[in-house]
C-alpha cells in the first residue's frame, strides 16, 4: 500500500512539472495593442510618471487646504522651574539669598481660519494652574520671626480671538496656492506627453522586434535557396555536368548563408530582451509577436502639422508654467525690500482665581488693537542683486519659449520630409523586389540549363536578399516615420485624432 502510494506521489509531480514546463515554454504573443498595454501598466517609466502625478496632486491639495481651518492642542504637563536669587533685605541693608519656585501645568488649544486676503482669524483658549514658593532666609526684627516658605496657587483661563492681517506686501498664501497650481498642472502636461513617448518609445522598439524576426524569415529562406541549389548542383557534378570547384563554391555560400542565420536569431533574442525590459515583462518570459504590417500611405501638409504642433505640443505650456512662476520669483524677491506691515486684533475673557471654579465667573475682557510696520534701510544692495537675478530667471524663461517655439518647428518640418522620403523609398524597393524575383527565376533555370555558373546564381540569389531587407527597412523607417510625426505634433493623422486622445 505504501509503495502504492510512493507512485501516485511521484506521478503527482511529474504532472505538475511537466504542466509548469508546459505553461512556462508556451510564448505570450503580442501585438503593438497590447505591448502599449502592458507597457502603460507594468514599466518602470509609467510606475515613475504615476508616482510623480500622485506626489503633486498630494501637493495641490495641501496647498488649497491651507484655506481651511486647521486647529492645534498643546499641553505643559508639568512645567516646572526653580532658582535662587540675590535680593537686597531692607531690614537689614544687606544682600541674602531666596529660593523661588514655579510649577505650571498648562493647556492650549488653537483654532484658526485662514482668509484669501493672507489674513488668519484664530481662537486661543488655555487654561492652565500655577503653583508658586518663595524660601526665604530674612528676619525680621519687628517681629522677631525668619519669614520662612510662602506658598501660593491660582489657574487662570482665557479664551480671546485674535486677528493678523498683513498690510502693503503680496498674498503670500495665494502665490503658494498658484504655485501649487503651475507644478500641479506642468505634471499634467509632462505625464502626457512622457506617455507619448512611451507609446512612441514600445512602437519603435515593436518595429524593431518585428524587423529582426522578418530577418530571421529571410534568412531561413536564404538558407533554403542556398540548400536546394547546392543539392541541384551536387547532382549535376555527379552527372558530370559542372566542375567539382562550382559545387565547393556553393558549399561555401551555403555555409555563409546559416551563419548569417545564426547571427539573426541571436539579434532577435537580444531584442526581445530589450524589448521585455521596456514594457516590464519578466526577462525569461517567452514571448513572440503577431503584426501584420501594410503600407499605406498617409499624406501630411507641413503647414497643417505645424498648427497642429503649436496647439498640441505640451512644451510650450511648461514654458509658459516657467515664465509664470519666474514672474511669482520676482514679485517675492522685490517684496523683501518693501514696506509693509500688519494689523493685530484680540478681544477676549480671561479668569484668574485661587479657586478653580471661580475662573469661570466673573470673566475680565481683554482686548487690543496693534499696527506695526517695517521698511528696510540698506543691506548694501543685497535685496536689488535678488530682484535683478530673479528679472535674469525671467528673461530666460521667455528666451526658452521662442527657442522652444523654433525648435519644434524644425522638428516638424524635418520629420514630414523624413516621412516623404520613407514613402519614396518604399516605392523604390518595391520594384526592386519584383524585378529581382524575376531575375532570380530566370538565372536560376539558366542555371539548370548549364548557361550560368553557380557563382552568378549565387549573386543573383544575394541580390534578391537585399531587395527585401532594403523593402523590410523601408518599412519599417516609414512606420518609424510616421510615428515621429505623431509624437512632434501631438496628432494622430493616420485616424486624424489628437494624440492625446489615445492616451487619456
Amino acid at each position: 500500500m505504501r509503495i502504492k502510494l510512493n507512485y501516485i506521489g511521484i506521478l503527482f509531480i511529474l504532472i505538475f512539472f511537466i504542466t509548469k514546463m508546459s505553461f512556462c515554454e508556451t510564448p505570450l504573443v503580442l501585438t503593438l495593442e497590447k505591448s502599449v498595454e502592458t507597457a502603460l501598466n507594468k514599466s518602470y517609466s509609467i510606475k515613475t510618471l504615476k508616482e510623480s502625478v500622485r506626489r503633486s496632486t498630494e501637493t495641490l491639495k495641501a496647498a488649497r487646504a491651507s484655506l481651511r481651518s486647521y486647529a492645534n492642542l498643546s499641553f505643559d504637563v508639568p512645567s516646572y522651574s526653580e532658582s535662587i536669587n540675590q535680593v537686597l533685605d531692607a531690614f537689614s541693608n544687606k544682600d541674602v539669598f531666596e529660593k523661588k519656585g514655579n510649577f505650571q501645568n498648562q493647556g492650549q488649544i488653537i483654532i484658526s481660519q485662514p482668509f484669501s486676503t493672507n489674513g488668519t482669524l484664530s481662537l486661543y483658549g488655555t487654561f492652565f494652574r500655577n503653583d508658586l514658593f518663595n524660601d526665604s532666609k530674612r528676619f525680621n526684627p519687628l517681629t522677631g520671626e525668619e519669614f520662612g516658605r510662602t506658598d501660593s496657587r491660582f489657574f487662570s483661563n482665557k479664551l480671546y480671538f485674535q486677528f493678523v492681517q498683513p498690510i502693503f506686501t503680496p498674498n503670500t498664501l495665494k502665490m503658494n496656492i498658484r504655485r501649487a497650481e503651475l507644478g500641479f498642472e506642468e505634471t499634467e502636461e509632462q505625464y502626457e506627453r512622457y506617455k507619448l513617448a512611451i507609446i512612441a518609445d514600445v512602437t519603435n522598439r515593436f518595429y524593431d522586434l518585428y524587423q529582426a524576426k522578418e530577418q530571421v524569415k529571410i534568412d531561413e529562406g536564404l538558407v533554403k535557396q542556398s540548400e536546394d541549389v547546392y543539392q541541384m548542383a551536387v547532382n549535376r557534378f555527379q552527372a558530370d555536368l559542372i566542375p567539382e570547384v562550382e559545387v565547393m563554391q556553393l558549399e561555401v555560400e551555403l555555409a555563409r548563408n546559416k551563419n548569417f542565420l545564426e547571427m539573426s536569431i541571436g539579434n532577435l533574442r537580444r531584442i526581445e530582451d530589450l524589448f521585455k525590459h521596456l514594457i516590464g515583462l519578466d526577462i525569461e518570459q517567452e514571448i513572440d509577436i503577431a503584426a501584420e504590417f501594410e503600407y499605406k500611405p498617409i499624406e501630411v501638409d507641413i503647414d497643417d502639422a505645424l498648427n497642429k504642433a503649436l496647439k498640441y505640443r505640451t512644451e510650450l505650456r511648461v514654458d509658459e508654467i516657467y515664465i509664470e512662476r519666474s514672474e511669482l520669483s520676482v514679485i517675492d524677491a522685490d517684496s523683501r525690500s518693501e514696506f509693509k506691515g500688519n494689523i493685530i486684533a484680540t478681544y477676549g475673557i480671561d479668569g484668574t482665581d485661587e479657586e478653580y471654579r471661580n475662573t469661570f465667573n466673573d470673566f475680565d475682557l481683554t482686548r487690543s488693537v496693534r499696527i506695526n510696520f517695517s521698511m528696510p534701510l540698506w543691506d548694501w544692495g543685497r535685496n536689488e542683486a535678488e530682484v535683478q537675478a530673479a528679472e535674469a530667471d525671467l528673461k530666460n524663461a521667455e528666451y526658452k519659449l521662442d527657442d522652444t517655439k523654433e525648435t519644434l518647428k524644425e522638428e516638424v518640418r524635418d520629420a514630414v520630409r523624413r516621412l516623404e522620403e520613407s514613402k519614396s523609398r518604399i516605392e523604390i524597393t518595391e520594384k526592386n523586389i519584383e524585378l529581382a524575383e524575376k531575375t532570380y527565376d530566370i538565372s536560376l533555370e539558366r542555371f539548370k540549363n548549364g548557361d550560368i555558373t553557380s557563382r552568378e546564381l549565387a549573386l543573383e540569389q544575394n541580390s534578391l536578399t537585399r531587395a527585401r531587407v532594403e523593402y523590410l527597412s523601408a518599412l519599417i523607417d516609414y512606420k518609424k516615420a510616421l510615428m515621429d510625426i505623431v509624437v512632434k505634433t501631438m496628432w494622430d493623422f493616420e485616424n486624424n485624432r489628437p494624440a492625446i486622445s489615445e492616451i487619456e
